[in-house]
């Protein structure tokens, strides 16, 4: 038996965001993003005195892409052309650019996560509830 008192699962999730704990979640999600945009170049710097190759710096810079791809997935994608160009053209290594689109990444992100999501989640649950 259903209690009318007892809140549905996706209102539970949306009961989530307090405004304390959603700085939380949202600051956590942003030190992702800057970790993730960052480790390339500081791969890169650990082997500047080595002399290693461009392949180790574009493998390094896929690794950081990939990871702000993951953590902004499917909104994220429209970074990756951007970095492509920054490359691409010479106006900054594989690794500065990760870094220079880190911005982009983390605000599609944000947006997805923080503001689409929620939203779509009450809308759904305000239409179950009828």
């Amino acid at each position: 038996m259903h209690d009318r008192d007892t809140l549905s699962q996706t209102d539970q999730l949306s009961t989530l965001h307090k405004p304390r704990g959603r700085r939380v979640r949202i600051a956590l999600y942003v030190g992702l993003c800057l970790v993730a945009s960052l480790v390339p170049l500081f791969l890169e710097s650990a082997r500047a005195p080595h002399g290693d190759s461009g392949v180790a710096e574009m493998l390094g810079a896929i690794g950081g892409l990939l990871a702000l791809a993951v953590l902004t997935f499917p909104a994220g994608v429209v970074a990756v052309p951007l970095w492509w160009l920054l490359v691409w053209n010479g106006i900054a290594t594989p690794s500065e650019g990760v870094a220079a689109v880190m911005p982009v990444f983390t605000v599609a992100g944000y947006l997805q996560w923080f503001v689409l999501v929620p939203k779509l989640a009450r809308r759904g649950s305000k239409a179950a509830s009828r």
